[in-house]
């Protein structure tokens, strides 16, 4: 049973500012469907010195968690398609035993994220 989607559809995107070279640190992920601002990713300057530079992620770990947060919509869909996916596959009301117990335990996680990420 597919849930009812209650954030900003995606797809969702980091503009120029993680693109080598630009010289911007305005880190916004957008959405295409509002032209507007998911969120902002704050970064500091690139030293390890936080009274010079302030306590957020350096600039390069910054635009990974920008892209991070980006395929977010794309990776909880993912994640629920291949729960669902595994479902119609693998009886699990009628036992665990037939299942390999470290694809059990993936789906399982799985499973615990997708609920995390829907608020559950």
């Amino acid at each position: 049973m597919a849930s009812e989607v209650k954030h900003t559809p995606g797809p969702w995107s980091v503009p120029h500012f993680a693109e080598p070279d630009t010289n911007c640190m305005c880190g916004y992920v957008l959405t295409g469907s509002m032209f507007g601002a998911v969120c902002t990713v704050h970064a500091s300057g690139e030293g390890d010195d936080w009274r010079a530079h302030g306590d957020n992620p350096q600039f390069a770990e910054a635009v990974a968690n920008a892209r991070l947060i980006a395929a977010a919509p794309e990776l909880l869909e993912a994640g629920s398609a291949l729960i669902r996916e595994f479902d119609n596959i693998y009886d699990v009301d009628d036992g665990r035993a037939n299942i390999p117990g470290d694809l059990m335990a993936l789906v399982d996680k799985l499973r615990a994220v997708v609920a995390k990420a829907e608020g559950k």
